[in-house]
């Protein structure tokens, strides 16, 4: 993902707080962004991991599941900018 400030890359995880601990702010220009989980996305990224789940479960079960279910929701993780 490219902040929304500065367009540089960065990604949810070098996200930084900011000075007064209440909000995030991108690692490269301090712009203030908030990070949240977007529906449209995790609606779309549940049917590769379902098909996934579908296919590993046989061999590995329960952890299938929670290995796909834990990449949907960090694919569907967003950055935009704060108001």
């Amino acid at each position: 993902m490219d902040c929304p400030h500065c367009k540089q890359s960065m990604t949810v995880f070098s996200v930084k707080k900011d000075g007064s601990g209440k909000g995030n702010a991108c690692p490269h220009c301090g712009g203030n962004v908030k990070v949240f989980l977007s529906l449209p996305a995790l609606l779309l990224w549940l049917v590769p991991a379902v098909v996934v789940v579908l296919l590993l479960y046989p061999w590995l079960g329960i952890v299938a599941t929670v290995l796909a279910g834990s990449a949907a929701l960090l694919l569907s993780v967003r950055i935009r900018p704060v108001a």
